[in-house]
């Protein structure tokens, strides 16, 4: 008698080839095998799709703790490889300068599947699998940049489980090897035309930068709007730069080495199985920019002609790696980085492991103070308070999430994703007529791998309710109450915009730091955050004709108060209070040729 095997899917690759029969049980590893679902008739098929990992949330809490230990053993075994591989001896903090952002992202991306597999495998069914035979250097990226672009892709995905499974189950999984002819996630990155506007700015940043190369501050990527920064350099007396210097996507010459991929963590002790895995293949998925074009990149960063004893940035230090490199060189001699924040409302706990913390000497936040070296300024991704209150419109800002777990972030995990969808739309389905003629959701596609948010909508509400508005700012001149669907960045943009606006999310799909929790107890009771749809539904029919005699009430302005000065603020003279700050950063630092 033959044993009846489950076929098991774990992305959407080639889906049609691996529901070549009707007979077996197919077992999805997740919701993301399904993105191609409209080509295919499930009604055919026997399957199951396997539940996420984290939807047990102390679970996610355990490992998170558990990702932050297992990332500062990394760091430290790869500080004394790689000094010993290119033959320097630098930092720790050197080294997590330039890699630290990718041993973060990478090692939950991977943990996260070992999980799904584990999961899969306690099921006890005998499982037969589509095993395509990849070629592992196409999948090398040249650096941070790269990886971030395949990590999403359905490709590099099949290529991470089957890596698991051939190490960990290959004695428990019937292998069906087949061919691999189609292109590789970074064979198919299209170079991005930039703007006319930014090859002006680029020819007028290297103009500039004949005239002076020696800044009190290095100001790259800040963040400040550009009036904003303008009047901030002049303040500082010092000429305004872009430096445009750093923004060069740097292809390396230089082939791979089986040397360089065979490297060994020798001084990294795995705990267990999973770790030993990690040794194994780390090596063989670190980008280029770290091991075959260590040197060359090197060799670039050294020419760059800037100098200063502070380096400001808001984004470059979390994906620039020839940024990185001249920046980690620069903290080396004495040079003081600060970072700073770039996002974000009612912050989560521990976010990115406290990488950015770590590898500053100062990190401006604009929430409250959290870590011994956080200093709180004025937000500098804005000028000023607005006061937008013309509009007609009911705007809802859309989620739009990776269907891959891509880092131990906040925020819905992939297991989450429909629960939230089904959320949104019930809230819209209690909205009265008056209120759903006037809807605008404003929503993205971000492509493969994601959960492509417009298009849903678009399906179940119909274009005419989709917003076409190019920018965030232009959706709230003409919104009458903005409806937040996820407690970051844009509901912080929708406060400061003076709008009535109301935060809608599943509560036990974000966790933030504690010292948020009376701020949040504060905003529910004042009807500015929901957990329940139909109570936030009942609560915009009942303010619709007039939002601003509940958004002025004097409850619901105590609580908007209590918002800003917990999550982030403007002081009426801002301008002043950044100058100050780098300027009292100066004064402490010692005279340097």
């Amino acid at each position: 008698m033959s044993v009846i095997k489950t076929k098991l899917i774990s992305t959407s690759v080639k889906l049609l080839d691996q529901l070549d029969d009707n007979k077996s049980e197919k077992y999805f590893l997740g919701d993301w095998c399904l993105q191609n679902k409209d080509q295919i008739n499930f009604e055919n098929y026997r399957y199951i799709i396997q539940k996420h990992h984290w939807l047990d949330l102390q679970k996610y809490k355990n490992d998170f703790s558990y990702l932050g230990d297992l990332n500062e053993r990394l760091i430290l075994a790869l500080t004394t490889q790689l000094n010993q591989h290119h033959n320097v001896h630098f930092s720790t903090r050197y080294w997590r300068i330039i890699i630290g952002t990718w041993l973060l992202t990478f090692i939950p991306t991977v943990y996260d599947r070992w999980e799904t597999l584990r999961l899969a495998f306690e099921s006890n069914r005998i499982f037969e699998y589509d095993l395509h035979a990849f070629k592992k250097q196409k999948f090398i990226p040249n650096n941070f940049d790269e990886y971030t672009i395949q990590q999403f892709t359905h490709t590099w995905n099949n290529y991470i489980f089957s890596e698991i499974l051939i190490s960990k189950y290959a004695n428990k999984v019937s292998f069906n090897k087949i061919g691999f002819k189609e292109k590789y996630p970074l064979e198919l990155i299209k170079k991005r035309k930039e703007p006319i506007r930014i090859h002006i700015y680029a020819q007028v940043d290297k103009l500039l930068s004949l005239f002076n190369f020696k800044y009190k501050v290095i100001f790259v990527r800040p963040y400040f709007n550009f009036f904003t920064y303008l009047k901030l350099s002049l303040k500082l007396k010092q000429i305004p730069r872009l430096h445009n210097v750093f923004e060069k996507n740097i292809i390396f010459k230089k082939p791979l080495s089986n040397n360089d991929r065979k490297l060994k963590l020798h001084e990294f002790a795995p705990l267990n199985d999973f770790e030993t895995f990690i040794k194994d293949v780390l090596f063989f998925h670190i980008p280029k920019s770290y091991l075959e074009g260590y040197k060359e990149l090197e060799n670039k960063a050294s020419r760059v002609r800037i100098k200063s004893s502070i380096i400001f940035t808001a984004n470059s230090h979390l994906s620039n790696d020839f940024f990185n490199h001249w920046c980690a060189k620069m903290i080396e001699t004495g040079a003081i980085l600060v970072t700073s924040q770039h996002g974000g409302a009612l912050k989560q706990p521990q976010n990115l492991f406290l990488h950015q913390e770590k590898i500053a000497d100062k990190m401006v936040v604009w929430h409250k103070p959290i870590e011994p070296n956080h200093v709180r300024l004025s937000v500098n991704k804005f000028a000023q308070h607005k006061q937008y209150c013309n509009g007609t419109e009911l705007s809802i800002v859309a989620l739009e999430a990776a269907l891959y777990v891509y880092r131990a972030q906040p925020g819905p995990y992939p297991g989450f994703l429909k629960d939230d969808y089904k959320q949104k739309i019930n809230f819209i389905n209690n909205l009265s007529r008056e209120v759903t003629q006037n809807i605008k959701v404003r929503a993205a596609n971000r492509g493969e791998g994601h959960f492509n948010s417009r298009s849903r909508y678009k399906e179940d509400l119909g274009i005419e309710k989709i917003s076409s508005y190019t920018s965030y700012e232009k959706m709230l001149s003409n919104s009458k109450i903005v409806v937040c669907t996820y407690p970051s960045t844009t509901y912080l943009e929708a406060m400061f915009s003076g709008i009535p606006t109301i935060s809608l999310y599943k509560k036990d799909h974000w966790q933030f730091d504690p010292i948020f929790d009376k701020l949040v107890k504060i905003l529910v009771q004042n009807k500015m955050i929901f957990y329940d749809s139909s109570q936030a539904a009942e609560h915009i029919n009942n303010i619709w004709n007039n939002p601003l005699d509940w958004w002025n009430s004097d409850q619901v302005h105590l609580a908007r108060k209590m918002f800003f000065e917990t999550c982030g603020n403007l002081e009426e003279d801002s301008l002043n209070e950044w100058s100050s700050f780098f300027s009292n950063l100066s004064k402490d630092l010692p005279t340097r040729d």
